[in-house]
């Protein structure tokens, strides 16, 4: 029938915390910088928007919270129609909090405390509870050391984290992140994915966003890969569906996980369908026992 829901479509429509409503964009009104997306936010959803360099993610990002206005299209939070005045931004920046690829860009205080507590303050927050969350927020992030730290004295890592922790001390409902592991080192990297993922496990009520062009945290991590290309979206699925297509992969100009392109490879060799590609490397080697020992 028609425009029929089961249940699950109806659950999916009530956890909705973004929708993104056919959303044109262009810098110049001569290119699209935007065609035509349509995206959804889910509550307790960890969600990556992946693409290569100049596919449109920072672009589709800064639309969420009104840093961007669409030429076309509408965006609905948390069950309402975004609107531009300066009473409704300031509303909808409490719920979506984005945290910037260049933490330069979003750090302005002098010292990490002052830094973190600027969005409690901008909302008018006593000065209790404006430590309490300050603190709370650089607790969440192993960060409480760096709190009488000079901002223009931290590494990169630590800078990316006192980024994440002020948009945190805002509570936000819908935490977007841009290229968060872009200049970290593989271990730095894999610490921060740990950490964000410890506080979407703490909070199951918020919806997660990571924009990358990290095919392998993708993969592994997210619950839901959306892919652009171009200003478009090219596909969205669970990441195996997604990842796992050879045209999505030619088209948004990425490369196929490892884990995924080996998988394949034994399942082509064993002739045979074992079940869910594996996400991981461990899972990869269970399935590789299991066909050595058939």
């Amino acid at each position: 029938m028609s425009g029929y829901k089961d249940e699950e479509d109806i659950k999916r429509d009530a956890e909705k915390m973004v929708e993104v409503q056919d959303l044109w964009f262009s810098y110049n009104k001569e290119k699209w910088a935007l065609k035509g997306i349509n995206m959804e936010l889910i509550r307790g959803e960890k969600t990556v928007l992946l693409g290569s360099n100049g596919s449109g993610k920072t672009t589709l990002l800064l639309h969420l919270n009104g840093i961007l206005i669409p030429d076309k299209g509408r965006i609905k939070v948390s069950g309402n129609y975004l609107s531009y005045t300066k009473k409704a931004l300031t509303e909808v920046r409490k719920r979506v909090g984005i945290v910037f690829q260049n933490p330069d860009d979003q750090i302005v205080a002098p010292i990490v405390f002052q830094d973190v507590a600027l969005g409690p303050v901008n909302l008018r927050l006593s000065d209790g509870e404006v430590k309490n969350r300050v603190k709370r927020a650089l607790n969440e992030l192993n960060i409480e050391e760096l709190s009488d730290r000079k901002a223009h004295e931290l590494s990169e890592g630590e800078k990316k984290k006192v980024a994440i922790a002020g948009v945190l001390a805002m509570e936000p409902e819908i935490l977007v992140l841009d290229e968060p592991t872009s200049g970290l080192d593989p271990q730095s990297s894999e610490d921060l994915i740990t950490i964000i993922d410890s506080m979407y496990k703490q909070n199951d009520n918020m919806a997660v966003l990571v924009a990358t062009h990290n095919v392998e945290l993708a993969y592994e991590w997210a619950d839901r890969v959306i892919v652009l290309s171009e200003g478009e979206i090219v596909k969205s699925g669970k990441p195996y569906e997604v990842l796992g297509d050879e045209k999505v992969i030619k088209s948004g100009r990425l490369a196929m996980p490892r884990v995924l392109r080996i998988y394949k490879g034994i399942e082509m060799a064993a002739c045979e369908n074992p079940g869910v590609p594996p996400r991981s490397v461990e899972e990869l080697l269970k399935v590789m026992k299991g066909n050595l020992r058939q």
